[in-house]
């Protein structure tokens, strides 16, 4: 993520995030905001873009490891098991890729036959 042509932010995507869980994969690795950019929901569009990639990719779900805890909640990110990593205990979190159809009810019901 570029601002002015400075990097502000970056988030990867990548097959494995540490050789413990081989059986998990794609991984969403390095999410990182310059300071002075964060508090604009700047990470939020970097998970975003790294689960379109990964749906993209043919992919349903996406993980990633953390001691952020709290954060990745807030992005539909559920909690599922702890590991460690070179000493460290970290948290390990899921994402299913889903996609949200918005329609207008009205619009719906009127394609079903209802009348207001």
């Amino acid at each position: 993520m570029e601002d002015s042509g400075g990097v502000i932010g970056c988030a990867g995507l990548i097959s494995n995030d540490f050789i413990s869980r081989m059986d998990l994969w794609p991984w969403i690795c390095a999410l990182y905001i310059e300071n002075s950019y964060r508090g604009r929901s700047l990470g939020k569009e970097l998970l975003l873009r790294a689960k379109a990639d990964a749906e993209k990719a043919g992919f349903n779900k996406v993980f990633l490891c953390t001691d952020h805890i709290g954060y990745y909640e807030k992005y539909g990110f559920t909690y599922i098991g702890t590991d460690t990593i070179l000493g460290e205990v970290v948290q390990e979190f899921m994402r299913a890729i889903t996609k949200i159809i918005i329609f207008k009810l009205s619009d719906f019901l009127f394609k079903n036959g209802f009348s207001e």
